[in-house]
């Protein structure tokens, strides 16, 4: 698809990617094992597959998690132990199943269809991070966090917060998997490597790991389509009558067409949430979402199950909630309320308050790990938020008041209504589609929202119930995204799980109906005009849903054809390695290759404004835009320093100066020898009010300024990098560095 798609280069690739795949999908069949072995406490359930799997991803997350803080998830033989139990688990079932036969539905076309977007998934999550997708910025979050937190857990030895990544602060679950998934593979941290060509962590042996981290994800994404497609089945069994779908109170036929119409409803929207383009784009990489959009899925199957009692439907609710926060915290305000409406929808109202009360326990015990380990590193259990309850841990006032506008929209309640349905109209002429179209237009979600609202009104003719409780669902989610975020396009993912049943309850709304599907021995001849009616009606409604999948899937498929000016494949062969420049036969052909391969090994580089540093392999100084830097705290301190100074005798306190040499013996004194800058991103940075205030374009370029030409420089990127002055070891060196400035000349770095 595109350049660089030959077929025997696409074999290779598929050699390949199982395995990449392997560990990944290793650790997930822990976690189906893990939650096979709560079985017996899910008897009666309606749907315990989808419980199953649901209840075992989030236990593992949170082995996973418990292991990582202490230390056992960063080296292999204990990564690999903690594992042990839910493989125990996983054998032991099969072991018991093995004398019967499995009963396997036969596929549907809509199954077909499926392949499209799944080949697509695969295939983009083998490229190497970075390459794909433009409206994530070539996934610049997995570079920032997703993946970096992984390795530099995998050095410390641990999961532990990181005061220069704010990131790390967040629950992390994924994060914490993609640790697991690397070190039960032999990763070892910066340092512990084996020297020589190559990276460390996720980016050993032509950084592979890093590959399986996406592909852990993309796991995750089908997963997510196919419980989306369960959560809509019970949607649909929970809206008939009580009892219809076993044949109790009724006769088998009509039993047999609403189990009928349940299943046609789940593999519609679960294959049209796999052909949602923007659920391919997250799905292929390290990111989470999609985890999110699996337990939701799993979550309102369990409130809506009406084979277990109360109080069991809350506690397995509130757990598999706070399984999907600790993916993303986001979840508290996306899932948590659809799921609770669900709960109280599918419950007698004297059922509520213990329904209430065991998702709550559950759901907070999920989130312990996380708000103990945070409370451990700063006194805020759940740091960055609630800060004016909690503290502020290690930020000031100041960043945290940056941190909070930076993730909040400040216009009026009609301009977020507008940005949910049209164009930004403050977005530039050249800004990317997903800038400009920043709610549900967005080309990326194609005609998902459309068809849901069409659904929606089609809908309330045959399932009135499941459509009210999918349209609640919506409608929160929709509420939450307005309210509680700065609007993005993509924080409308977990919409994906109501939008996708809303359109699944829609078309297959009428094939249960008698003319549709009578005796099977009825001569088409002897049908009556309310029959035939019914028969057109429900094979309009299927052909429209496979057209609506269909034409997802080609959206998706033109999208990824067209990233990269036609060239989605052009590196995959390569791999992560051509990124980290290990192989470059210049290392001052990328900056990478130059930090990597062109400096001394025990360098340790400053990153000043460059916030995604996957591929350095070496000792660095860094922090994301919302952390404080390394060149901010050298000025606060020699600002201190000179404040001290001029009140020690009882003088009037006097203005402060700039001296950049004393910010370059302080940082020499950290034992930094090199600094990388980033001036495309810091002037990204500056414009929108998100960097360090006390790090100004004056101050960054005297700093620059005092230190000379550079000794490489990537004008096409705006990076150069600099060599600290040896001479400049101490923070309190004398006056005679105090001039070094003067003698640059000005605006010597461009």
């Amino acid at each position: 698809m595109g350049r660089g798609a030959h077929p025997t280069d696409a074999l290779y690739v598929v050699v390949s990617m199982l395995g990449w795949a392997a560990p990944a999908a290793a650790y997930l069949a822990s976690g189906v094992g893990l939650g096979l072995l709560c079985r017996p406490f899910l008897r009666g359930a309606g749907d315990e597959g989808v419980l199953i799997v649901g209840v075992g991803i989030t236990l593992l997350a949170m082995v996973s998690h418990v292991g990582g803080v202490l230390g056992l998830t960063t080296r292999a033989w204990s990564a690999i132990a903690l594992l042990v139990p839910g493989w125990g688990g996983l054998v032991l079932s099969l072991w018991r199943w093995r004398g019967h036969r499995l009963a396997l539905a036969s596929p549907r076309l809509a199954h077909w269809l499926a392949i499209v977007p799944g080949s697509v998934l695969l295939a983009a999550a083998c490229a190497p991070p970075g390459w794909l997708w433009g409206s994530e910025y070539a996934g610049f979050d997995a570079l920032s966090y997703h993946l970096q937190l992984p390795q530099e857990w995998l050095t410390l030895g641990r999961v532990v917060p990181l005061e220069h990544n704010v990131y790390s602060y967040l629950p992390g679950s994924f994060e914490v998997g993609v640790t697991h998934v690397a070190a039960m593979s032999g990763a070892t941290g910066l340092g512990a490597h084996a020297p020589g060509g190559d990276g460390y962590g996720l980016l050993e042996g032509g950084g592979w790991r890093a590959i399986a981290a996406q592909l852990l994800h993309a796991l995750h994404t089908l997963l997510a389509a196919w419980m989306v497609g369960r959560a809509t089945r019970a949607a649909v069994l929970w809206g008939a009558k009580p009892g219809l779908e076993s044949g109790a109170g009724d006769d088998g036929q009509r039993a047999a067409r609403l189990l009928r119409r349940a299943d046609d409803a789940g593999t519609i929207a679960g294959v049209l949430a796999l052909a949602t383009p923007w659920c391919v784009v997250v799905g292929s990489l390290a990111y989470s979402e999609m985890a999110v959009v699996a337990l939701g899925a799993a979550a309102m199957a369990a409130a809506l199950d009406r084979g277990l009692p109360a109080w069991k439907r809350g506690l397995l609710a509130g757990l598999l909630v706070g399984g999907a926060c600790g993916f993303k915290a986001t979840a508290m305000t996306f899932v948590a309320p659809g799921v609770g409406v669900a709960l109280l929808a599918a419950a007698r109202p004297r059922e509520w308050v213990v329904m209430a009360t065991a998702g709550a326990a559950a759901g907070v015990a999920m989130l312990a790990p996380w708000m103990i380990r945070n409370a451990m590193a700063g006194g805020n259990p759940v740091f960055p938020f609630a800060s004016s309850l909690f503290g502020p841990a290690h930020w000031t006032a100041e960043q945290l008041e940056r941190f909070a506008a930076g993730h909040a929209f400040d216009g009026s309640f009609l301009d977020r209504l507008r940005l949910l349905v049209l164009p930004d109209p403050d977005a530039g002429e050249t800004a990317r589609d997903v800038a400009r179209n920043r709610g549900m237009t967005n080309p990326q979600y194609a005609l998902l929202f459309p068809a849901a609202l069409t659904g929606t009104l089609v809908g309330f003719v045959r399932d009135r119930r499941a459509t009210l409780l999918l349209l609640a669902m919506l409608l929160l989610g929709t509420a939450a995204w307005l309210f509680t975020t700065h609007l993005q396009s993509r924080f409308l993912l977990p919409l994906v799980l109501p939008a996708c049943g809303l359109v699944g309850i829609a078309c297959s709304s009428v094939i249960g109906r008698r003319g549709a599907q009578g005796d099977a021995g009825r001569a088409i001849a002897t049908m009556g005009a309310p029959e035939w009616a019914s028969l057109i009606a429900a094979i309009t409604r299927r052909v429209l849903a496979l057209v609506l999948i269909l034409f997802q899937g080609l959206a998706l498929v033109s999208l990824f054809a067209n990233e990269r000016a036609g060239g989605p494949n052009e590196i995959t062969l390569a791999g992560p390695s051509l990124f980290s420049g290990f192989g470059a036969d210049d290392p001052r052909e990328l900056p990478a290759a130059m930090v990597n391969a062109g400096l001394a090994p025990d360098a340790r580089v400053y990153l000043l404004g460059d916030a995604a540093p996957f591929y350095l392999s070496k000792d660095l100084v860094w922090n994301t835009a919302w952390d404080a830097s390394a060149l901010g705290d050298a000025i606060r301190a020699d600002a201190a320093s000179q404040h001290a100074a001029s009140t020690a005798d009882g003088s009037p306190d006097l203005p402060t100066i700039d001296r950049p040499a004393r910010w370059t013996a302080t940082l020499r004194s950290r034992g930094i020898s090199f600094v990388l800058v980033n001036l495309a991103e810091l002037r990204r940075y500056w414009s929108a009010g998100m960097y360090d205030p006390d790090v100004t374009p004056a101050r960054v370029d005297a700093w620059f300024g005092s230190l000379g030409a550079p000794i490489a420089a990537w004008p096409e990127t705006g990076q150069a990098l600099f060599a600290l002055p040896s001479e400049a070891t101490d923070p309190n060196a004398n006056d005679r560095f105090d001039g070094a400035a003067d003698d640059a000349p000005p605006g010597a770095f461009p």
